[in-house]
């Protein structure tokens, strides 16, 4: 099979890069099993994109055009001319979806969906995704999103998962500098692409648990002046770390990167809220140090590789992080508790590492790939925890 990856060459960010990060590294095994990638960085070759058996779109193609009518046309009547066409949103939440490409191709794949799709076709959500739409409704925050209960159920037989950040490579870090770390990511995900830069690759670490001298670690961006719902989520649980300092030995607030690291192989357990998206990156820094991650309870989500056991390799807590100063209190002085998470933590991170074991890469490549255009059969059901406000079904009745 032939698939024709259209992405645009403003994609250097490294959401867009990661996403397509194991298929360059997997090139020629991928070719073995009968599927021959090719990437194609804009739309100036029509013909030759088109030239395929699967037309698979990167959802940059329309991102950094989206101010641009002329090139979005192009992009559509493209899509619409390909014998067959699928579009691969990466963006970083369940919720969100591109309404103008739902009805331009055969499958739409995302990194991440709701496990209970009912959740997308409820009445009277404020925000897209869930966990923005709680505190919105919760705290009667301002918000301009329009209603987004117009998605309907039919679409969702075309809707499949993909697969998520996970498997990149943006866990590099080359240097403490932030302005050498910066050029040799743009470097890698701007004009190398589908090369690796020497020295680029997922590093792993585990610093004996004993001579850690940190407890917690709750440092992440708290986007007070750019999204008022994800700064009250993130204000919470670094309030909650916060009402431990005296007692215990908290990291927090913004640091250099040289600082950053240093102080991730000192400390034993960290915080990963939510932001625009569920999974965040700061998920993966932790797996990969060796921490244990405790994080707002993501059940409710599913993803592929899924790296959220609950007790078994992060610890969940809920979303308004009401349960978390009684929860650290009590896992801190269970270091052993601790040392297990974190390591079941970095093992099954490193299982699905594309550069560790690309097997599970390629066959998941493979199911996804040889599946047909019919309807995706019914995702296994999750069992959801109740949080403050239910925000299972009842949430559309609010």
């Amino acid at each position: 099979m032939r698939i024709h990856w259209l992405t645009s060459p403003k994609s250097i960010g490294k959401i867009g890069y990661d996403f397509l990060y194991p298929i360059y590294r997997t090139q020629q095994q991928l070719r073995s099993l009968g599927f021959d990638n090719g990437f194609f960085y804009g739309t100036d070759q029509p013909d030759r994109l088109l030239d395929c058996d699967l037309l698979a779109v990167h959802s940059h193609s329309y991102r950094y055009h989206q101010n641009d009518p002329e090139a979005i046309d192009k992009l559509k009547g493209l899509m619409q001319r390909a014998k067959r066409c699928w579009f691969f949103d990466v963006t970083d939440s369940a919720g969100t979806f591109y309404p103008d490409f739902r009805e331009l191709c055969q499958v739409y794949l995302k990194k991440q969906l709701y496990a209970d799709r009912t959740q997308y076709t409820l009445p009277g959500q404020l925000d897209s995704r869930q966990h923005l739409d709680y505190y919105i409704k919760r705290d009667r925050l301002e918000n301009q999103n329009l209603d987004f209960s117009h998605l309907p159920q039919a679409f969702f037989d075309r809707v499949r998962l993909s697969w998520n950040v996970g498997v990149g490579d943006y866990r590099t870090i080359l240097s403490p500098s932030h302005f050498l770390n910066d050029y040799a990511q743009r470097l890698q995900t701007g004009w190398l692409r589908e090369r690796s830069l020497p020295g680029m690759k997922n590093r792993y670490t585990f610093p004996p648990f004993r001579t850690r001298d940190r407890d917690v670690i709750a440092c992440y961006s708290g986007y007070q002046k750019r999204n008022a719902p994800i700064a009250t989520h993130r204000g919470e649980s670094t309030q909650a770390a916060e009402s431990l300092r005296g007692h215990r030995r908290i990291v927090s607030g913004f640091l250099k990167p040289a600082v950053y690291f240093a102080a991730l192989d000192q400390v034993r357990c960290g915080l990963s809220p939510f932001g625009w998206g569920e999974i965040t990156y700061k998920d993966l820094e932790m797996f990969q140090r060796g921490i244990a991650l405790l994080k707002p309870d993501i059940s409710f989500l599913d993803s592929w590789p899924d790296y959220f056991i609950p007790r078994q390799t992060y610890l969940p807590y809920r979303w308004d992080a009401a349960d978390l100063p009684e929860l650290l209190e009590r896992v801190l002085e269970d270091p052993p508790l601790l040392e297990g998470i974190a390591r079941e933590g970095q093992e099954r991170l490193r299982a699905f590492d594309v550069c560790h074991a690309p097997g599970v890469f390629l066959d998941r490549f493979r199911d996804i790939f040889s599946a047909p255009d019919t309807p995706d059969p019914a995702p296994p059901e999750k069992k959801l925890r109740e949080f403050p406000g239910d925000y299972g079904k009842k949430r559309g009745q609010d």
